[in-house]
């Protein structure tokens, strides 16, 4: 204590003021200081004046920097803080760190840095702006890089806001429904992104797609998308640069103001360039291909492939042509790998062929069998060797087998599933027939799905005995399986005829042919169906050395069945019809490939007729080697048919394109340009159309072969039926041309105004339209004749003479010969007496009246 200055130091002894502290200082009681002011702050700091701690009011203190007032804590009931400048955070002023100002209500906050935070809370609304746009400069109090706000590199307005997998973002509602969920006043529904599956709902919280749009308004719109597309809410119809669809009209798409209309869909009906639909389609105009069809030059074309190729020795191969119109063929490969070759021509010979491995396994049976499903995509069936004999099925992914097959094992442990064939059936599914050697006896696998990866079913179809080998099947008319096979305890050929398309009940089981030796009478056996619907059957006989082929009279070739020999007759011993294939040809006629093994040929009978009894044209169409076993026949979208086979000698596969339907000539004529309508079948275990032709319009009912009608007024005015009768006035005429007319109607027939048929009493008119008898003949002529039947029967139309073997008649009859009567004759004598004359037993001629 400084007696003389009456100062006290405490931890010094040479205090500079009243009292001085040299140390830290502990207070337990209050500590009362003066008011002071801005420039003498009741609490100072060191030696700067006018910096520190005063007290301005009740209740109220201030900080004061330099004489200048800078914070201000107030009483409550105003504001708690007042910031009278700036309120600088983690810098050194305004130019190089982050500050507040409160200028024009409006808090500002600007910074540099990433770190620091900014908390607003009260009543009132507070506008935020970013001015200095950094690495996410805004984030909300919640987990990191949660709620971060970034602006993309599109440009200034743009910006993200970035949300952990549990947040959701809210705009207009403190209660999101999903990852966003935008609230429009009266509508919560506006706009919502589910947080599960990302779709997006607008005018529902539980959007079923990835956009669904939903609107209960009358007449809103649901959908306005650049005033191109509409969608009417309430009519539920679509406009296509139509503002507002009228509700009629399912789609609407204006061209002009003219054509009101270029594509209309009206509630079940179509209509191009027009709004009334009385049909399923309406054209207004003509409807045509671009082009005329145009045909080539083509020439016979016999590619052989590499050895290896078709398993070294040549296995079976199945041939189909896939929905690119190029052939596909599975085959037994290099190391008994299942392979797929792919042509990158119709014909084969093409550098763009490509052969895919589609299953490494090393040990597949020889025989694969394929079809092509409803989607145009291969699928094959195939069996695994010892020691596993798995019965597989793969889907190819794509027409050439190289990519996205996925492979199926149905049937396991079963050796004998190699005697097998596949079809699709009328649902578009594979059915699968197979010898199973579990039982010895025909099943049936009905695929649940394309792939027979779920869903199969199995069904025994025949177990009469030592049955099931030499396997082939088709889809008849009523899209039921129909399956040829060999009877092997009779040596003989039979036939199942489904009665479902899983040939679960009311199957018909009929045997075609038995021979009762130990000589094979169907060994080899091929199926297709006819033009007329009805199963055709090639076989071949070795009993005989023939290839036979059988005409069904039914779906079930249970009877009116036809047998022919088609070839072979007095070749004994030469085995001929062997590894036959069968195919039906644009004209719905039957093209058999076929093995003669007398001489190792390839040879082809296109057949001049349905059950092939005539005008059969027989070719040997390769006599290389010895070659033609394991043939596989289909015929291609131009009508040409192509054969997959195999040369022994050298152990290669061969693909041969024909020339001609008949294979018969080694050049010829093909569709080779233009544009032509109509459909064409992948092949014969397909359930597809039967036969085609290619012209301008190519038409056909492939799926329950009805008939072919041409409608006028909406009226049937014409019909064909699947065999070829024609009907006029009639939807099932009886004959080939049968014309039938209803009383009102007129005349049934009118033949270039020569020939007549009344509809209303038959008669029959030549030359005449009014026959007053049931046959009239007339002619105007002067010297015309009126009839003339092979100058046998001659009338003159101007004497009225008749002359029998002369076309001179001088009589009213003339006879050129000898008469041959049994009976009298009557006579009129000038005076109108009538006399019967006639030759009694003395051979005299005698008259009385």
């Amino acid at each position: 204590m400084d007696n003389s200055s009456g100062r006290v130091g405490i931890g010094t002894y040479s205090p500079t003021s009243l009292l001085y502290v040299a140390g830290a200082m502990n207070v337990t009681g209050n500590l009362s200081i003066a008011d002071g002011s801005v420039n003498s702050p009741g609490l100072s700091f060191g030696n700067e004046n006018g910096t520190g701690i005063y007290r301005t009011a009740t209740q109220d203190y201030s900080i004061s920097r330099l004489g200048s007032q800078i914070l201000r804590i107030v009483a409550p009931g105003t504001s708690f803080v007042d910031f009278r400048n700036r309120l600088y955070l983690n810098g050194i002023g305004p130019d190089g760190g982050g500050w507040i100002d409160t200028q024009a209500s409006n808090v500002r906050f600007s910074m540099t840095g990433s770190d620091s935070a900014l908390y607003l809370n009260g009543s009132g609304a507070a506008i935020v702006t970013i001015s200095t746009l950094t690495d996410n400069p805004l984030r909300f109090a919640s987990a990191s890089g949660t709620g971060q706000y970034s602006e993309p590199a599109t440009g200034t307005g743009d910006f993200f806001i970035e949300t952990d997998s549990d947040s959701f973002v809210g705009v207009g509602t403190a209660i999101p429904n999903g990852t966003l969920h935008v609230y429009v006043p009266n509508n919560a529904n506006a706009l919502v992104v589910n947080d599960t599956t990302g779709y997006v709902g607008i005018g529902t919280r539980s959007p079923a797609y990835q956009l669904e749009v939903r609107n209960t308004a009358a007449n809103g719109l649901a959908a306005n998308i650049s005033d191109v597309l509409y969608v009417n809410s309430s009519s539920r119809s679509v406009g296509i640069e139509a503002p507002l669809p009228a509700g009629n009209y399912i789609l609407e798409a204006p061209k002009s103001a003219a054509l009101n209309g270029t594509l209309f869909a009206i509630k079940g009906s179509v209509g191009i360039g027009t709004n009334s639909t009385p049909f399923r389609l309406t054209v207004a105009g003509n409807m045509g291909a671009n082009e005329s069809p145009a045909f080539g030059t083509v020439t016979q074309v016999n590619t052989t492939f590499p050895p290896g190729i078709g398993g070294g020795i040549g296995h079976p191969f199945s041939l189909a042509i896939g929905s690119d119109g190029l052939p596909v063929i599975a085959f037994n490969g290099n190391n008994n790998n299942l392979q797929v070759l792919h042509c990158g021509s119709s014909n084969c010979n093409s550098t763009g062929n490509n052969i895919t491995t589609v299953d490494a396994i090393g040990n597949i049976q020889a025989n694969p069998v394929m079809a092509i499903g409803t989607d145009g995509l291969p699928i094959i069936v195939y069996l695994e060797d010892a020691p596993g004999y798995n019965f597989k099925v793969v889907k190819c992914g794509n027409v050439a087998c190289s990519e996205g097959n996925n492979v199926t094992t149905v049937v396991s442990g079963n050796p004998s599933a190699g005697n097998r064939d596949i079809a699709i059936g009328s649902d578009g599914l594979p059915v699968i027939a197979y010898l199973n050697s579990s039982d010895g006896d025909i099943h049936v696998l009905k695929c649940g799905n394309a792939a027979c990866s779920v869903g199969n079913t199995e069904a025994n179809v025949d177990s009469t005995g030592n049955i099931g080998q030499f396997i082939h099947m088709a889809i008849a008319p009523d899209g039921m399986p129909i399956i040829s096979y060999a009877d092997g305890a009779n040596r003989g050929l039979r036939v199942a005829k489904c009665g479902n398309i899983n040939c679960s009940a009311s199957n018909t089981l009929t045997t075609l042919a038995a021979s009762g030796t130990d000589t094979d009478v169907a060994a080899f056996n091929s199926i297709a169906i006819g033009s007329d619907g009805l199963p055709i059957i090639a076989y071949a006989n070795d009993t005989t050395n023939s290839l036979i082929l059988i005409k069904c009279g039914n779906a079930a070739c249970s009877t009116g069945n036809t047998n022919f020999t088609v070839d072979g007759i007095g070749n004994i011993g030469g085995n001929i019809g062997r590894h036959n294939s069968i195919a039906i040809g644009m004209d719905g006629l039957p093209i058999i490939s076929y093995y003669n093994q007398s001489n190792g040929t390839l040879k082809v009978v296109k057949c001049g007729n349905l059950n092939c009894s005539a005008g059969n044209t027989i070719t040997t169409v390769d006599a290389e080697n010895n070659t033609g076993r394991f043939t596989s026949i289909v015929v291609d979208a131009d009508g040409l048919p192509i054969i997959a086979y195999s040369d022994v000698t050298r152990g290669k596969m061969k693909v041969l394109k024909c020339a001609n339907t008949a294979c018969s000539a080694l050049s010829g004529t093909s569709f080779s340009g233009g544009s032509m309508l109509g459909s064409w079948k992948p092949n014969e275990r397909s359930y597809g159309v039967p036969y085609r032709a290619v012209s301008t319009l190519a038409v056909s009912n492939p799926t329950t072969f009805t008939n072919l009608s041409f409608l006028v007024n909406g009226v049937e005015r014409m019909t064909i039926t699947p065999y070829g009768d024609i009907g006029i006035g009639t939807q099932a005429p009886s004959a080939k041309l049968h014309i039938s007319g209803a009383a009102s109607t007129g005349l049934a027939l009118n033949v270039s105004g020569v020939l007549y048929v009344n509809h209303t009493n038959g008669r029959i008119g030549i030359a005449t339209m009014t026959p007053s008898y049931t046959l009239e003949l007339k002619d105007t002529a002067a010297n015309g004749l009126t009839a003339n039947i092979s100058n046998t029967l001659y009338v003159n139309a101007t004497t009225g003479n008749v002359g029998i073997n002369t076309t001179t008649p001088n009589q009213a009859l003339h006879v050129a010969g000898s008469v041959n009567m049994t009976g009298n004759i009557s006579l009129r004598a000038p005076n109108g007496a009538v006399y019967t004359c006639g030759v009694d037993n003395n051979a005299v001629f005698r008259c009385s009246a």
